[in-house]
């Protein structure tokens, strides 16, 4: 079966992740696709009858173009098969989290194992009256420990994964960070589910900052058990004026994560509330466990 596919995405990266998703699909149905990309809604809809005009079933047995149950099949493969990669993406995320915590974890294990020496160099210095040695020594291992993120540790293996992860990535942009987090290491909410709400979160707050100069980004992050709900609450400095929507401004389609994150805290039976002042913007999550 021949097919004509039309793709309309303002990222050129979704744009081929989802082109590929529909080769895959094509392939694995048999069918031949043909595959347009539209960087715009307007210019898709410009040229949509002109370049996927729809064709009118045959006279005489209804074809599968016409058949409704046709239609439904195949759009929920595509659905389930949209589902699978999504999960396999945020899936390899996670695991790229917890590999970044842990090399964070050998660089602190690896400061506390020289600790000693650099001190046993320091008084050898001292001894011989050599204070020029010793700033030089002490500019030198400041600036290797510059290197070394700040670590979260709560003991829970997702919290600390993407934290971390994100702590590095806000340094990296001058992004101040306050950081109280108190959880269980065990918790009911799936791993995958904790990672995509936090990363989410968090990606937004930072996108948010990056708005302003240096001086005034700060992220807050704040996590502890409320009774029987897991309590989730970030907040960012912003500019300009009180919020009355909450979408991001990353430009038309590009709010994902955002409704990402709803749709998983309500698959989990949680509550998500958004609140905006002219210079902050914060989020508060719900989890029962």
């Amino acid at each position: 079966m021949k097919l004509k596919i039309a793709i309309c995405d303002d990222d050129a990266k979704q744009r081929e992740f989802l082109a590929g998703i529909a080769a895959a699909w094509a392939g694995r149905m048999r069918h031949l696709a043909q595959i347009r990309q539209y960087a715009t809604a307007k210019a898709f809809l410009f040229d949509y009858d002109e370049e996927f005009p729809l064709k009118k079933p045959c006279s005489g047995q209804p074809s599968p173009e016409s058949s409704g149950a046709w239609h439904k099949e195949n759009v929920m493969l595509f659905d389930k098969l949209i589902a699978r990669k999504v999960a396999l993406f945020e899936q390899e995320l996670l695991q790229k989290y917890y590999a970044e915590v842990e090399n964070m974890y050998r660089q602190m294990r690896g400061c506390r194992h020289d600790y000693r020496h650099h001190i046993q160099a320091k008084k050898v210095h001292a001894a011989h009256g050599e204070l020029e040695e010793i700033r030089q020594y002490l500019d030198m291992l400041d600036e290797d420990l510059t290197q070394v993120e700040t670590i979260v540790r709560t003991g829970n293996r997702a919290a600390d994964a993407v934290l971390n992860s994100k702590l590095s990535l806000a340094g990296e942009r001058q992004i101040q960070v306050k950081a109280d987090v108190r959880i269980p290491v065990q918790l009911t909410t799936p791993e995958l589910d904790l990672c995509t709400i936090m990363g989410n979160l968090l990606d937004n707050a930072m996108e948010a900052c990056m708005e302003l100069p240096p001086k005034r980004r700060l992220n807050r992050i704040y996590m502890e058990m409320k009774g029987n709900f897991l309590y989730i609450a970030i907040t960012n400095t912003a500019g300009g004026a009180k919020k009355s929507s909450f979408h991001t401004t990353k430009g038309p389609g590009r709010g994902l994560g955002l409704q990402r994150v709803d749709a998983i805290v309500k698959k989990l039976g949680g509550h998500v509330t958004r609140a905006s002042e002219e210079e902050a913007f914060s989020t508060e999550v719900l989890l029962p466990q």
